[in-house]
């Protein structure tokens, strides 16, 4: 890292990595996706609690605007799942996946995205057991 990057706090960080990347993170629109792409980013700075807040406010406000059964509900379902995941709250993460991989699969079931979701259950479960089994 640079000295620049080492010098920033972390709200500088994540403004600078929501605005250089925040159009192409997760394709979700509006306040919600502001607050879906402001916790991507405390996510990428290993700020999970911070990241689960944001993600938490996003999916509160797109359940109110699509209901479950919309793609960026899932995407954010996903979101928490992987926040969730980092933790190491397994069944957390899984629960997340669960639903969105419910609404992917009816909405985009052949959608590469739905595939990733897919993987990402089946790694939650797979770190589920082996906690279970330490």
């Amino acid at each position: 890292m640079t000295n620049k990057w080492k010098s920033l706090t972390q709200d500088n960080k994540v403004k600078l990595i929501v605005f250089i990347f925040g159009a192409v993170l997760i394709p979700v629109v509006g306040v919600a996706g502001d607050r879906n792409n402001l916790g991507s980013a405390w996510n990428s700075l290993s700020e999970y609690q911070k990241a689960i807040a944001y993600y938490e406010q996003a999916l509160s406000s797109d359940l109110k605007t699509y209901g479950e059964a919309h793609p960026a509900v899932a995407t954010i379902r996903n979101n928490l799942g992987l926040a969730w995941s980092s933790l190491g709250k397994y069944q957390k993460a899984i629960a997340h996946y669960e639903l969105a991989l419910v609404t992917m699969e009816k909405k985009l079931k052949n959608h590469p995205n739905t595939a990733v979701l897919r993987n990402n259950l089946a790694s939650a479960r797979e770190e589920r057991a082996k906690v279970a089994t330490n």
